[in-house]
């Protein structure tokens, strides 16, 4: 960043590297201001952490920050800023908000500048009131889990254009180290969650391009009993399946 005043609301600068300023650069002519953003998990060639670099690790006064999540806070205003880790899901591109435990929910700020109507997914900013921090809104429909526990209760829930979900089935089950979930061909995307007996959400993956397996690592899962539920954004499915961990 040089010779200008950039404006940069809802983003999520994570995971690069480089010898400063991993996340962000700017020299002393250049007077970012941030809104909304998450700067986080960029280090330099010796893993140490880097977020911020040249002008805006020394002097803070030549940019602004308003309700951002930033790992390097240092010298930086509150404005609604935390330094917290973000705890992003592991879905596909490993960014979007983990509903259960990440920080940046619901605390942006709703003023900020040419907010876009929607996020990177096409959901509305601002679901539930207040805005989220970073790229993805965290909306009830991809990420908030609804135990239901059984399939009759599942068949309850309202769906159009609904999906066949009898070929969805797991294998093996009871698993060890890899289970598998077979299903059939599906437009876009989906999404499974796999849920404890407590409702606790234990994982949550992206599914896409896969031919109709998809293999996931459960050796790290205690021995019991988890539901795997299977959805996708416009409710056309929603399934819920028995994992037996061994």
């Amino acid at each position: 960043m040089s010779y200008f005043d950039p404006l940069i609301v809802n983003n999520t600068i994570a995971d690069n590297i480089a010898d400063d300023g991993a996340g962000v650069y700017a020299d002393a002519n250049s007077k970012p201001a941030f809104w909304n953003t998450i700067i986080y998990f960029n280090d330099d060639w010796s893993n140490s952490p880097n977020d911020l670099g040249g002008n805006l690790n020394y002097d803070a006064g030549n940019s602004m920050y308003q309700s951002c999540d930033i790992r390097n806070l240092v010298n930086l205003p509150n404005n609604g800023n935390i330094p917290n880790n973000p705890n992003f899901s592991p879905l596909g591109n490993g960014y979007h908000l983990s509903y259960s435990a990440s920080p940046c929910i619901s605390v942006g700020d709703n003023s900020a500048p040419n907010i876009t109507t929607e996020d990177m997914d096409g959901i509305t900013w601002g679901y539930g009131g207040t805005i989220d921090i970073g790229c993805y809104e965290n909306d009830n429909t991809y990420y908030f889990i609804v135990m239901t526990g059984t399939e009759e209760e599942d068949e309850n829930i309202p769906l159009n254009n609904k999906i066949n979900t009898g070929d969805f089935s797991l294998f093996p089950n009871p698993a060890y180290n890899t289970a598998n979930l077979t299903y059939p061909d599906i437009p876009g995307f989906f999404r499974i969650s796999i849920i404890d007996l407590a409702g606790k959400e234990i994982l949550e993956v992206e599914i896409r391009n896969y031919k109709g397996q998809f293999p996931f690592d459960v050796s790290n899962l205690q021995p019991g009993v988890y539901f795997v539920r299977i959805f996708n954004k416009d409710k056309s499915l929603n399934k819920t399946l028995k994992l037996i961990k061994n």
